[in-house]
């Protein structure tokens, strides 16, 4: 009887003891927890691209926020991205990490995460997780005044068989001018706004979020465009007081805290034609000095090579060389147009101050007779120049690298009585002017504002009819061995790449 009782008790006090142990447990909360060791384990709370995710950028980071710190060799070691490519891991802080890739996406895109990624604590993943997301095809982006029914239009993209037009912007006031980012997710665009201002503005194209950038007030800003790092916007900034001859300025802006940097011009310097040749130097023209100039970021530094056409030409990939259209009277004014290099200008290292390379030869001068004009190929570290066209009674205007800087596209008319035409065609040659072939011949048509597709197998370009006032501009697309030429747009222009 005692011992039964005993016994009784004994349990009694047991559960009694465990039960209150419980409570305190509870109590305590996660600080006895985490003394128990007992980390709980980390979790996905987002992740970019989203599952199932469609005509993504092939150019997209891939991104994966966490709950709690993570570490960080665990987790790219424990990654798992198919088909591969190279690329650079990336973490924003100790929850967020971005893979960027090096190369573009294809197809179908699969992202696994396995279970063995861990927190800083120690914690593994409770589970793996696979998502999978696609890519779209590349795009040719434009201003479309058809479809918007209205001057300016809006930014439209269309694929390169010109099919699957979508509007990327909804501007009341129409776009002025745009660029699309490196990676082909976000525009930059200039917009009409109230009184004398207009706007920068920035659309993310994958949520169509849009953000005003910068406020002109009493300026038109306009011509934006993306550094190639996609860190700065450099864009043209005019007085607007109605004048066609008020100054202008080109101006950098870091989109990270959205400052202004003030380019070291003077009071005197009128600058336009913003064009980037790699992430740190920013080209344009300088109208008072009549000369190309360039901005080092990294330097804070301009430097300067003449340019008596005002013309920016077009650069090579590696900025070496500047192709640019020069008008002549005289052949005697001009060297003999041979592939081997000719100086025209005495050949200096450019500087930064305000004396500029003399040139050894006359500036060629337009005349009321006869004018032609030559393409020619400028050493910006040199100013040694190669006349590269190679036909005698032309004007050769409109010239573009090819990506790989091979070839160029130029467009090209005749200047004498039994072959002139009206319109300028496309042609295209080597880099030293050798092997022009010409890929159109519509007469009555102009053809300009060429844009190589990154493949260089092929090229856009605005077209429109010179005889007929009223034409609107339409933008077409030609293989680079002159085959399957195709409309992608009515009443566009400004054509883009959309990575």
């Amino acid at each position: 009887m005692f011992s039964q009782r005993s016994q009784y008790q004994s349990n009694r006090i047991s559960f009694s003891t465990i039960f209150l142990s419980l409570i305190l447990l509870a109590a305590l909360g996660g600080g006895a927890y985490y003394a128990l060791n007992l980390t709980p384990p980390p979790q996905i709370v987002a992740h970019w691209p989203e599952g199932d995710a469609q005509n993504v950028s092939p150019r997209t980071a891939i991104e994966i926020t966490f709950d709690q710190p993570m570490d960080q060799g665990s987790v790219q070691n424990n990654i798992l991205i198919t088909p591969l490519v190279k690329g650079d891991f990336v973490w924003l802080d100790e929850v967020t990490f971005r893979f960027e890739p090096a190369e573009k996406w294809a197809g179908l895109i699969t992202v696994e995460l396995l279970a063995d990624a861990q927190s800083l604590a120690g914690a593994a993943l409770q589970a793996g997780a696979t998502w999978q997301f696609s890519t779209h095809q590349p795009r040719i982006a434009y201003i479309d005044t058809f479809s918007s029914n209205r001057e300016p239009g809006d930014v439209w993209s269309v694929l390169l068989d010109g099919t699957d037009p979508q509007q990327l912007t909804d501007e009341a006031e129409g776009v002025l001018a745009f660029g699309v980012h490196p990676s082909g997710e976000r525009l930059v665009y200039s917009v009409t706004g109230l009184g004398n201002a207009t706007q920068i503005k920035e659309i993310n194209l994958n949520t169509s979020v849009v953000e005003l950038i910068q406020e002109c007030v009493d300026a038109f800003c306009t011509n934006p465009s993306y550094s190639p790092n996609g860190d700065w916007i450099a864009f043209e900034r005019q007085a607007a007081d109605g004048a066609t001859n008020a100054a202008s300025s080109v101006v950098l802006l870091e989109l990270a805290n959205r400052q202004l940097r003030d380019l070291p011009f003077t009071a005197e310097d009128f600058t336009q034609t913003p064009v980037w040749l790699d992430s740190d130097r920013l080209a344009f023209i300088n109208l008072q000095r009549r000369e190309i100039g360039w901005y080092s970021i990294a330097e804070n530094r301009l430097t300067y090579v003449p340019d008596l056409a005002l013309e920016m030409g077009s650069w090579s990939p590696d900025g070496l060389w500047v192709v640019f259209p020069e008008v002549v009277l005289d052949e005697a004014d001009l060297p003999e147009l041979v592939a081997t290099p000719t100086a025209l200008v005495a050949a200096q290292e450019p500087t930064a101050d305000a004396v500029a390379p003399t040139p050894t030869t006359q500036a060629f001068v337009t005349a009321e007779d006869v004018v032609k004009t030559y393409l020619l190929r400028r050493n910006v570290l040199t100013n040694e120049v190669l006349a590269i066209s190679k036909s005698e009674f032309v004007e050769d205007t409109e010239p573009v690298f090819s990506w790989t800087g091979d070839r160029i596209a130029f467009a090209r008319k005749f200047v004498e009585n039994d072959v002139w035409t009206p319109g300028r065609q496309l042609w295209v040659m080597n880099g030293d002017g050798s092997g022009a072939e010409q890929l159109t011949d519509e007469p009555i048509f102009n053809h300009a504002n060429f844009l190589w597709t990154p493949d260089d197998q092929t090229i856009v370009f605005l077209r429109f009819n010179v005889t007929v006032a009223t034409a609107a501009p339409e933008i077409w697309a030609i293989d680079r061995d002159g085959e399957n030429l195709r409309q992608l747009a009515r009443g566009a222009f400004s054509p883009a790449w959309v990575p």
